[in-house]
């Protein structure tokens, strides 16, 4: 008597809490094995699409029979839609059960293998699901296509807009509040150009928008918001803009405002990067002589242009840039580490790093199964549709969330990912003595961050050079002589670090009581400076 494993298949977790589905096919597997005097093993329910094999149910099943003895000789299906809809997956996951010694075989349409003309019927019922399913991709295609060339806007709204029907079920998107007052607010506010998006977008949050800052940056480029709906043409791989059915929260001439001021903004910060890498220390010196920040500028050469930090009209200091920012950078190069500080920010590198890489793990892990979800949700609606369960409109705005859901998990994993490399790349051993090798690696914004963690708000530029210049907490950790006890100390305050390690504090008191040496006043403020050194080292 042979032996099989009955596999049932639904489409939708709604098909499977009804149980319409599964207890049909579980009616007509269990009638063809008393007719065949088929004995059942088991019998294993699946509520996933059959695109792939990448099926829970299934990789359980295929393990189950890969390891164990259990007498199995067949897996039998209602139908081979059942089991799959990809010609090239079915015929190559066959072969793997059948070097398994299991048989694969349905109730619709029983396929004897050992005859071509069986095998035949059987690579036309394949070809002509997939066939279906390309049919039915490309008219969803063009369906979407002709739906924005009407004007309507296609899935979830956008912030500040919702979705509504009207009372013959027509479905289109309306101004939804105080969104629409605060987005149109942000229009406004960038195309005065007085402040920066960023400043906009913090201030619009402060108020009570609820939005990402990417997602900020990309809505103020979305022509939805001044009344258009942008087409993409695959045929023609054009991009344009028609007028939408849904009222307008600006007008487009603000709307092309905004757009100018970006691009402007772009450009100009684009073109001053250049600059500001030749500048680096600008905003951190201020004038021996009168006191004053100093800023910076360059000047034009025979052969190039030489940059220089100087003072502000009225005060004639001047000093080449270059000079300066190597002298910070030879100052680097000989710091060396004072115990104990050295073994302290060991401490706190490897308990960050473990923390870190145990919650990048977890988070990675929950939003790869994010993707997973709304990748079979999209199959799942794919099916109701060609079945008739749900509607065009429906089947449109499923697909729609869905790939927005997973595009945004998808770039949320690879971030983590990045982070993760990032972090196991840098080692346990002491940062302190790799600052120069750090700072010459490192982008220019994490390079002016060090800066402001060694210098005081305002360092005064002295001709003996940085071991004069830098504030209490790098003295001490580098055992630097201080003879200029003149320099203002206030940008390592204890409260600007909200948490604070009291094992990190308890550390360094021990050391010190243990040798009998004197402890430094400011031990909360040397604790917080690792604490951030070692931060910004592990992020990169």
């Amino acid at each position: 008597m042979p032996t099989a494993i009955l596999y049932i298949r639904v489409s939708t977790g709604a098909q499977a809490a009804r149980g319409y589905s599964q207890r049909s096919q579980l009616d007509r597997l269990e009638k063809y094995c008393r007719d065949n005097n088929v004995k059942i093993y088991d019998t294993v329910y699946e509520d996933c699409s059959a695109k792939s094999f990448n099926r829970p149910e299934w990789k359980k099943l295929f393990s189950f029979l890969k390891t164990k003895k259990t007498g199995v000789d067949m897996l039998l299906f209602t139908s081979w839609d059942r089991f799959s809809r990809s010609i090239i997956d079915s015929y190559t996951m066959i072969e793997k059960l059948k070097r398994l010694g299991v048989s694969v075989q349905t109730v619709d349409h029983p396929v004897d293998f050992s005859t071509m003309e069986s095998q035949y019927r059987l690579a036309i019922s394949f070809v002509e699901s997939e066939a279906e399913n390309a049919r039915l991709s490309e008219r969803v295609k063009r369906g979407i296509l002709k739906a924005k060339q009407e004007g309507k806007w296609i899935g979830k709204a956008p912030l500040g807009y919702q979705n509504r029907q009207t009372s013959n079920g027509m479905k289109y998107i309306a101004l939804k509040e105080p969104e629409a007052k605060l987005l149109k607010k942000a229009f406004e506010e960038v195309a005065k150009n007085i402040f920066s998006v960023g400043d906009v977008y913090n201030q619009m949050i402060s108020e009570g928008l609820q939005c990402s800052r990417s997602n900020f940056f990309r809505l103020l480029k979305n022509p939805i918001y001044c009344g258009k709906i942008r087409v993409f043409d695959s045929n023609t791989g054009k991009e344009y803009d028609i007028d939408g059915a849904h009222e307008p929260l600006i007008s487009s001439v603000l709307f092309e405002k905004v757009q100018t001021v970006i691009d402007k903004r772009k450009r100009k910060t684009s073109k001053r990067k250049v600059l500001y890498e030749e500048l680096i220390l600008r905003g951190f010196l201020s004038c021996p002589e009168c006191g004053k920040s100093l800023t910076g500028s360059a000047s034009k050469g025979r052969s190039k242009k030489y940059h220089y930090y100087h003072c502000h009209p009225g005060c004639n200091f001047r000093i080449r840039a270059d000079e300066v920012n190597h002298l910070f950078v030879e100052f680097l190069k000989n710091l060396k580490a004072n115990e104990p500080y050295a073994t302290l920010v060991e401490m706190i590198q490897d308990n960050l790093k473990t923390a870190s890489d145990r919650k990048t793990e977890s988070e990675r892990a929950q939003k790869a199964s994010m993707v997973e979800r709304f990748s079979d949700k999209m199959v799942n609606a794919h099916d109701l549709f060609v079945k008739g369960d749900i509607d065009y409109d429906d089947y449109l705005l499923i697909q729609s969330n869905c790939k927005r859901q997973i595009k945004t998990y998808v770039e949320e994993v690879q971030q983590l990912a990045i982070l993760s490399k990032n972090g196991s790349s840098k080692g346990i051993s002491c940062v302190l003595d790799k600052l120069y090798d750090f700072y010459t690696e490192a982008s220019l914004d994490v390079k002016r961050e060090l800066i402001s963690y060694m210098l005081p708000e305002k360092a005064t530029l002295l001709k003996e050079g940085f071991d004069e210049m830098v504030n209490e907490p790098t003295r001490i950790v580098f055992n630097i002589k201080n003879s200029n006890p003149k320099q203002d100390d206030q940008n390592n305050e204890s409260g600007s670090f909200q948490v604070m390690d009291e094992k990190y504090l308890i550390f360094i008191q021990d050391y010190f009581t243990e040798k009998k040496m004197v402890q430094p006043t400011n031990l909360k403020n040397i604790v917080v400076f690792l604490k951030k050194i070692t931060l910004l080292i592990i992020r990169g």
